[in-house]
């Protein structure tokens, strides 16, 4: 293939990139400071997003608006999978449903007086935008703080397994997880270096413009360095980022965040070295950046508000040490961000059970021992983990979803609770003569006696695999019923965990299990 021709340094000169992903970076850094994107966004703050701020926007949406700081960061995950950000916006308002676009973008607001605000022109006129935000939600929603309230947040938690956590399908709240990490990655000192970005822009023109030039279809995985102007370009305005996008490739690039095993040969590994063979081609260069590449998986100490990649910081401290499974990948290895291709991914699990010993394929530890303290809040929810101990002799503690141990928990809680679901339904018999036998009440316990069934099935034979992955034996009327199984598994058989197993399960994340048997107890004594 012939080389491209000389591209230019820079391009679409309506938005300077260059300054956009400064105000980038400090969105992030001001949203990790406060801990926001520090934990999964509540189901409250969810339900905040997408019942009261999209139709506000959508109402509104000729104004500037600043949202508050836990919408903020549920708003710029989900516009980051932009194909599934237009499919939302147009199911809820309509198919002529304009893009609804960040105004100004990478701006947030904590409290009455606190708010980021990019290019602010002053602390007067920041404050009134600040304002007039607050003052449009309050004489739209009345009842509902522009905030979060945190009393609020705490009850809506203890009735999440009633909620639904997919917004139009998107795992929403998966996406928060997966970007959590990404300031860690743009935070080495190269990043704060304008020469460095200036570079990375030129770099970004020619990542639109491989599509075109690669003989066969790939999935081409940016540099950090390319990434952090990917996401800017798209979160500074969509349509813009697609109009851009046909212009320079006669397509849009979708983005997707998903694809993150860095396992040697596995599919981002196939993907990237697929990249840098099209870029050698293409340009004739090597596909790397110093201090632009994969920097392995936060050190413990990232996941404190107190963190900050400050220039005194890595002078005083030295190169911060990562963690995790793929060290082999640091400096590297591109970013877990893609568009879309037709390779087929490896289950998120790995090929492996992990061992209590080792490390999960997210970085994560296998285990992590429970603390001396007791009460049920004292070990509090932990996204990818199951809390109890396998049998009556084994540690207290963490159980990352990746071990076979999470799933005999699992297994054996919903034992419990099939266990009480009986119980009750006996119990509302006997206590009403069978006269509501076949009333609406105990047609729901029924029914929900049989999803606790089938889980528990589901769940034991997961237990029994000798890998993660493969032939799952669901039952029957599951497995023919595609609504139930997509609940599960994947299509190609990959292995999926709903938020829903761990409210089924009951008590994960919680340093006391409450056996069924306790309830049913206190029902007789009243009786």
């Amino acid at each position: 293939m012939e080389p491209i021709a000389q591209l230019p340094e820079v391009f679409d000169s309506s938005r300077d990139l260059v300054k956009r992903s400064k105000d980038h970076i400090s969105f992030l850094q001001g949203l990790h400071r406060h801990g926001i994107t520090l934990q999964r966004p509540s189901l409250k703050s969810l339900e905040r997003y997408t019942d009261f701020w999209l139709p506000f926007l959508h109402k509104y949406q000729s104004e500037e608006l600043v949202p508050p700081a836990d919408i903020a960061w549920l708003w710029h995950c989900h516009r980051l999978a932009p194909h599934r950000y237009l499919a939302c916006i147009r199911a809820k308002f309509g198919p002529n449903t304009p893009t609804l676009e960040a105004n100004p973008p990478f701006a947030f607001q904590l409290d009455a007086t606190t708010g980021c605000i990019p290019s602010s022109p002053s602390s007067a006129g920041k404050q009134e935008l600040l304002n007039k935000t607050m003052n449009l939600w309050k004489q739209e929603y009345p009842n509902e703080s522009f905030f979060l309230n945190l009393e609020e947040d705490i009850e809506d938690e203890e009735k999440e397994e009633k909620k639904e956590t997919l917004v139009n399908d998107f795992d929403l709240l998966g996406s928060t997880d997966r970007q959590a990490t990404f300031l860690w990655q743009v935070s080495g000192p190269c990043f704060s270096d304008d020469s460095f970005l200036q570079e990375g822009l030129a770099n970004y023109y020619k990542f639109l413009k491989l599509r075109n030039h690669t003989t066969k279809q790939i999935t081409i995985v940016p540099t950090y360095q390319i990434d952090l102007f990917w996401h800017t370009h798209i979160l500074s305005n969509i349509a813009g980022y697609y109009t851009d996008c046909k212009i320079l490739m006669g397509a849009t690039l979708n983005h997707d965040d998903s694809l993150n095993d860095r396992t040697e040969d596995g599919p981002l590994d196939t993907a990237f070295k697929a990249t840098k063979a099209a870029w050698k081609e293409a340009y004739g260069e090597d596909y790397n950046v110093e201090g632009g590449m994969y920097r392995g998986e936060p050190p413990g100490h990232y996941y404190s508000p107190s963190w900050e990649a400050s220039a005194s910081q890595i002078k005083t401290c030295g190169f911060e040490t990562p963690i995790g499974p793929f060290l082999h990948a640091i400096g590297n290895h591109g970013s877990s961000s893609t568009n879309p291709g037709k390779l087929s991914s490896r289950s998120p699990y790995g090929t492996a059970w992990t061992p209590l010993d080792g490390v999960a394929p997210d970085g994560k530890p296998a285990f992590v021992a429970a603390g001396t303290s007791q009460g049920i809040k004292a070990h509090p929810f932990k996204s990818s983990y199951v809390f109890g101990r396998k049998d009556r002799d084994g540690n207290l503690g963490y159980y990352h979803v990746t071990t076979k141990e999470a799933y005999d928990i699992l297994a054996m809680r919903v034992s419990d609770k099939i266990w009480g679901a009986r119980c009750k339904i006996d119990c509302a018999t006997c206590c009403s003569l069978g006269l509501c036998a076949m009333g609406t009440w105990m047609k729901q316990m029924k029914k929900d006696l049989e999803d606790l069934q089938d889980l528990e099935a589901i769940l034991k034979a997961r237990a029994a695999e000798d890998v993660p992955t493969g032939n799952l034996h669901l039952p029957s009327h599951v497995a023919s019923n595609p609504t139930l199984r997509s609940k599960h598994i994947t299509s190609d058989g990959k292995w999926l965990f709903p938020t829903f197993y761990y409210a089924s399960a009951g008590g994960c994340g919680a340093a006391t299990v409450r056996r069924i048997l306790d309830y049913f107890t206190l029902v007789r004594s009243k009786m």
